[in-house]
This record gives C-alpha cells, sequence and structure tokens, in this order.
C-alpha cells in the first residue's frame, strides 16, 4: 500500500517531528468562558507551528550542522536567527463546550481525565504525600488546565519574550494562568539520573508531498521483505494512525500492512491526544537506594561482580550514554556503540548485521531470551519488549502501543550538592488512544511484576514502575545468571512521583477555526 500524504499544514509541529529545541515552557490555562476562549484562540492562531514549517527548519538547521560538524543541541546554538514555536492543546471540558463530545466518544480516559485516573496509574493514595493528586502543581481535581500551550525556542532568552507576549494575551482576556514551567535540555540528552534520554522513538509512516518517496521518515536501511520494516536500525515504521487521526493505522498481527482508519468524527482528524505528566525525580534517594541495592545483589555470590553502575545499567537496560547493556554488558570498552547501532536489538533472537542505504553495514547483537544480562524488569525491556510475544500476543501487537515521546527535563541539573530544588521530567507523548497506548504502557506493563513477557514474575520497571496497590509501595525486580540462580532486591522509596499533569487534545489547524468561528 502506499503511504499515504501527510497534511503538513494541519498537524501541530509538536506531535511531528517535534519542537526539539533545547528551551521550552509549558503555561497551563483556566479560561474566562466559552465566548472568550473562542476568542483566544483566534489571537492564537497565527502563532501556532505547524509540521510543515517544522521540517523546513529542521531540514535547514541539520543541512547546517553537517556542514560545521555542530550536532545535537549545539546545531541550535549556531542558528542566526532563534523562532518562537507555539501549539496548543485542550482539556476536556472546554473542547466538549467547542466542539461537542467527539474526543470523549473516541478515548474513555481522556474523557474522565488524569486525576481521576491517577489511582490506577499506581499514583499515591495517601493524601499528605506530595505525589498525591491533591496536592498537584496542575491537573488536580481542583486545578485541571483548559487550554495547555507549549511554547519552544533556541534561545532562552528569545523564549522568555515570546512566553512573555503569550502570557499578556492569555491574560488580556481574562483567562487565568494556573500553571507554567520551564523546560531545558541538559547536556548529552541526559535525564536527571543521568542517562541520555529519548533515543529509541518509533518513525512514523507517511509522505510529505505528492512525491511518491518523499517520505517523513527517510530510509536509511536496506530491509528484507519480512519482518519488521525500518527507517534507520532498530527504528520500525508505524502507520500514522496511531500518532494522529485520520490516517491508516497499525495492523496487530503483520509488521508492514495497515488496518483500517479509526472511525471517529472529522473534526478530530489530523489532531491527537497528548498526555503530560510531571514527573518530580529525587536523584540523591536515587543513588543512594541503587547504590545499597547493589550491595545487596552483590552479597549474593553469583552476582558478586554487581556495582553500582552495572546495577543502574541493568535497571534501566542502558548504559548512561545510552548504549544497550546487551551491546556492552561490562560497560566496555567506553561504550563505543554508533548511534546507528544503538537501537538495533533484539530480545528473543539474535539481530543480524544490516546494510544501510549508503552501504555501510551495521553490526548485529545477540539476544537475550532467558533476561539475563538485560533483566526481564528493565525499562527498555518493560516499555518495549520489541521481537518477543507478550500478554497481549504477538510481538506485532506492541507496535501498536508505540507514543511519540516529546519530554524535556525541568530544574537544574543535581550538583552533587544537598538542595531543596525541584528536577524531573516534564513527560508528554502523543497517541490517538490514551487508553490503550500511554495506559496500557504504564498499568499492564510497567507497573506490572509478571508482563509484558508472560511465564515471569521479575518484578517491576524500577525507573517508571509504581506499586500502588501496596500499602508500603515496595518493588521489587529479580536478577538471573546463566547458571539458573536468583536473587531479588527491593525498595520501599520512590525515587519519582506524579506532581501533575493532563490528558489533552491537540486539535488540526482547521479544527482551530472552527472552534474560534473563523471557519
Amino acid at each position: 500500500m502506499v503511504e499515504p500524504q501527510l497534511a503538513t499544514d494541519q498537524i501541530q509541529a509538536n506531535i511531528s517531528p517535534g519542537f526539539r529545541f533545547p528551551f521550552q515552557h509549558f503555561i497551563a490555562i483556566k479560561t474566562a468562558g466559552v465566548d472568550e476562549a473562542r476568542r483566544l484562540i483566534g489571537e492564537l492562531l497565527p502563532r501556532i507551528t505547524t509540521m510543515d514549517q517544522a521540517l523546513g527548519f529542521h531540514e535547514s538547521r541539520l543541512e547546517r550542522a553537517r556542514e560545521s560538524y555542530n550536532f545535537g543541541i549545539s546545531s541550535f546554538r549556531a542558528l542566526e536567527s532563534h523562532p518562537v514555536w507555539v501549539n496548543v492543546a485542550f482539556g476536556n471540558e472546554l473542547l466538549n463546550d467547542l466542539i461537542g463530545n467527539a474526543a470523549d466518544n473516541a478515548d474513555r480516559s481522556f474523557r474522565l481525565g488524569l486525576h481521576r485516573r491517577s489511582f490506577t496509574l499506581g499514583d499515591h493514595r495517601d493524601p499528605s504525600n506530595e505525589g498525591h493528586k491533591s496536592n498537584w502543581l496542575v491537573g488536580g481535581p481542583d486545578n485541571a488546565a483548559d487550554l495547555f500551550l507549549i511554547v519552544g525556542s533556541s534561545n532562552d532568552a528569545t523564549l522568555d519574550g515570546g512566553v512573555e507576549s503569550l502570557v499578556e494575551t492569555v491574560q488580556h482576556g481574562s483567562h487565568e494562568v494556573i500553571y507554567e514551567e520551564r523546560g531545558t535540555r541538559l547536556g548529552n540528552d541526559e535525564e536527571h539520573f543521568g542517562f541520555r534520554d529519548g533515543v529509541s522513538q518509533p518513525a512514523m509512516r507517511g509522505r510529505v508531498s505528492a512525491g511518491t518517496h518523499d517520505f517523513l521518515a527517510k530510509r536509511r536501511v536496506q530491509n528484507s521483505p519480512t519482518g519488521p520494516e525500518w527507517a534507520s536500525p532498530g527504528s520500525p515504521l508505524v502507520w500514522p494512525g496511531e500518532f494522529v487521526f485520520g490516517y491508516p493505522r497499525q495492523s496487530s498481527n503483520h509488521f508492514r500492512d495497515p488496518s483500517s482508519i479509526a472511525d471517529t468524527d472529522d473534526i478530530l482528524k489530523n489532531g491527537s491526544f497528548l498526555v503530560f505528566r510531571r514527573l518530580k525525580q529525587d536523584v540523591p534517594l536515587f543513588r543512594k537506594e541503587t547504590a545499597r541495592m547493589a550491595s545487596d545483589l552483590a552479597a549474593h555470590t553469583e552476582f558478586s561482580h554487581f556495582d553500582k553502575e552495572l546495577l543502574r545499567a541493568s535497571i534501566v537496560g542502558r548504559w548512561p550514554d545510552g548504549t544497550p547493556v546487551q551491546q556492552s554488558p561490562d560497560g566496555s570498552p567506553a561504550q563505543a556503540v554508533s548511534d546507528d547501532r544503538i537501537n538495533y536489538f533484539g530480545f528473543g533472537s539474535d539481530t543480524p548485521p544490516i546494510e544501510l542505504a549508503d552501504g555501510r553495514t551495521v553490526q548485529g547483537t545477540a539476544a537475550d531470551p532467558d533476561g539475563v544480562v538485560c533483566p526481564f524488569h528493565a525499562h527498555i525491556r518493560k516499555v518495549n519488549p520489541r521481537d518477543r510475544s507478550t500478554d497481549l500476543g504477538a510481538e506485532t501487537n506492541t507496535m501498536k502501543m508505540r507514543i511519540l515521546r516529546r519530554g524535556i527535563p525541568f530544574g537544574p541539573a543535581f550538583d552533587d550538592a544537598p538542595d531543596e530544588t525541584d528536577r524531573g521530567l516534564l513527560f508528554l507523548c502523543y497517541q490517538t488512544s490514551i487508553r490503550d497506548q500511554f495506559e496500557q504502557l504504564m498499568i499492564r506493563w510497567v507497573n506490572s511484576t509478571v508482563n509484558p513477557e508472560p511465564g515471569n514474575n521479575e518484578g517491576h520497571d524500577m525507573i517508571l514502575g509504581q506499586s500502588g496497590a501496596s500499602a508500603d509501595r515496595e518493588r521489587f525486580c529479580v536478577f538471573k545468571d546463566t547458571s539458573g540462580s536468583e536473587a531479588t532486591i527491593a525498595t520501599k522509596k520512590d525515587w519519582i512521583i506524579t506532581t501533575g499533569g493532563g490528558y489533552f487534545f491537540c486539535p488540526s489547524i482547521d479544527a482551530l477555526r472552527l472552534m474560534a468561528g473563523s471557519l
């Protein structure tokens, strides 16, 4: 099947290809009635950045980066001018007032809202705890947002000016800013625990013009005719209907074939559901507890080689620089794995060498079906079991649970000096089903001790998982060696807690025009 042409002038930019800016600012708004909200949408419309604008910008930026060898965050510093981009998303109640209940009908979890799903997601149930929904900075029972703005720029000072202008526009209409926060990419694109983040993302299928081969995700791999089709090694191509309404979805029983377009209201077309979770990270606690857990594990003779660095890499599934533990079990030599190979591995079967379109060959990776090197509870294995069958069925089903992550850290990097500064991750993800994608990942896999690879009771995702139903919130994980020996370690400490968030819908440009009364 020919891949569909994407409406690049309709899809908001942070859905795809993503802002990617090193500086981003989130603004949550409580609106002053429907009529005032319509006027505000009309004022915001000219500022909304679309997919085609972002694609042109990033293509030019990367071309300059290749010429100057300035990649990653440094590629933004070399820009001659610094744009300010804006995207907007809507909470359930305001959206219903503006366009009816089309989004409600498409997703029950969106209709309920994040705070009503909080306990189901494993968040704290003790009202005295900072992570209880009644204490959230935004998105709790009494401070849910009607509008959510994402603002980004390549320059911090330029972003300040853009945010100031937006806030003036919002407050001029008597709307209330109930929360705002700055996110900043850290060095080497790490999160606060020190691990490179955002390494593994699905590649969205689709064309950005009428050209038959003008694909959104460039094809860098000479693919075999069977199995998943890669855009780049380890980055699977997924049909766009999993992320944006109005396009073919991924088949649950075939890697390459699409399934039908979701039967939803036309007003949702070219839009996407947005999940926002403010995840506070306690870096000193993480370091202290993982050091203690490593010591507990090393007390078992078969696991005496475990130190805190190996323990942390094992519960993540990667070394701090992003190298998978399967490709460097002992962390040497200096994690010298190329970015072409960093996602090219499976758990059930060896990945063979693969040829790139430019003629280079990427080395394969040995499998780990028994979870000896990359444990079953490792974060990267919990959220993406890759080539393994799961409790949901064949491995093809996993492709339907992929999400587009767009998070960014908040707060300064931890410098080993004790402080009370808030820091963590402003987690964002886009999908067409909050219930079947984000929530299923969290509830059914991340928080489970047995899934996604059934037949094992090997513990929680120790990074992101929560044991909300347990009074003491104890989480455990099991390590195995090649002889079949096992050792279990546990913690009752939460080094990540939810302190805010929301479920939103990010509409198309035409839908925004309709809401503003200009279409």
